[in-house]
């Protein structure tokens, strides 16, 4: 005997029983969701194994975090521009010039070091800001706007250090990366703080979530209401002032501007944020993914670095893994698409 229509259809319109806390817990932790967390615990034993009197110490924890630090508030900067559906090929070129500006101001023109800092980082979120008007008003694509600024940077770069290395920075300056909290180093820290502000933006305001919804796409944002160039030019400018900031970083690290640093942190950078879209279930672009994805890249470099291995592989590691985060990024966000449409 079939039941009235009316207790059919209240009987379809129960929701699914909720998963019990366990079950939350494991899909939580699962391999699809935080993969580059096993990745991490694998390359730890690994190098650990591998070795030991080297590898398993407290200081490798000290090194990794500092010598990461500079690639990840550059993968900070990425995340924006990312997030709204842009390119950033010119955060590498920044990192260089914006260490040969403050370096130059330092110790050529006696400015002293907060101010040159200053400087740095409104040339950054000036040369961030132009990307981002090439962008939307000149309508050229992200890339090549950023291809072209990166362009002009590394001219920039050449024309301020005179292809010089500048040495003889201020010691109080050169404590802004030396200096540690019970063994964690003051550049990991930086790291921290600036990755819980850059989460606190797009996770917990109107402004991130605009930034996601123009990413998502940009025609459906505008009819909603977002002013989707000025959160371009916007994200643009935010990259800007985090390479510029990783630059001043980096130059108190090593304690000279150099007239060819830079570009190098582009591609590590870029495949930290790519695969950090795939952790965490989110299918986008995001802060926290991001940071263990630079920490996991990090640690398998030190370990080939440990094991011997010449410059030319850990190279070869960050391109593939750029390779390998682009295209688990792309399965993911079609399986997501997938699901949405059925």
């Amino acid at each position: 005997m079939k039941p009235p229509t009316g207790e059919t259809s209240c009987l379809k319109s129960q929701p699914p029983p909720r998963p019990g806390a366990v079950q939350r817990i494991l899909r939580a932790i699962s391999f699809k969701r935080i993969s580059a967390v096993y990745v991490w615990i694998a390359l730890i034993i690994l190098f650990g194994v591998l070795r030991p009197e080297s590898f398993l110490r407290f200081e490798t924890i000290s090194i990794i975090g500092s010598q990461q630090a500079v690639t990840a508030l550059a993968a900070l900067g990425l995340v924006l521009p990312l997030a709204v559906g842009a390119y950033d090929l010119s955060v590498g070129s920044m990192i260089g010039l914006a260490s040969a500006i403050a370096g130059y101001l330092m110790v050529n023109a006696g400015v002293s070091w907060p101010l040159a800092v200053l400087v740095a980082v409104v040339v950054g979120v000036a040369a961030g800001s132009i990307s981002g008007l090439l962008i939307v008003k000149a309508r050229i694509h992200s890339l090549i706007a950023t291809l072209g600024m990166s362009s002009l940077m590394l001219a920039a770069l050449s024309f301020v250090t005179g292809d010089q290395v500048i040495v003889g920075l201020p010691a109080a300056y050169r404590a802004v990366a030396g200096w540690e909290i019970a063994g964690i180093p003051g550049p990991l820290i930086y790291v921290i703080v600036f990755s819980l502000i850059v989460w606190y933006v797009l996770q917990m305001t109107p402004l991130g979530r605009q930034i996601y919804a123009t990413g998502g796409g940009r025609d459906a944002a505008k009819l909603a209401g977002v002013d989707v160039d000025r959160l371009t030019v916007l994200a643009l400018a935010v990259a800007g002032a985090c390479a510029a900031l990783a630059g001043i970083l980096l130059l108190s690290k090593v304690s000279a501007a150099q007239p060819g640093v830079g570009p190098e942190y582009l591609l590590p950078a870029f495949a930290a944020v790519f695969l950090g879209s795939t952790q965490f279930g989110s299918g986008r672009f995001n802060v926290w993914g991001t940071i263990v994805a630079v920490y996991v890249l990090g640690t398998g470099v030190y370990g080939i670095q440990l094991l011997g291995g010449e410059i030319w592989i850990s190279n070869a590691f960050n391109g593939v893994a750029l390779l390998a985060a682009v295209g688990l990024a792309a399965a993911q966000r079609s399986r997501v698409r997938g699901k949405k449409e059925s």
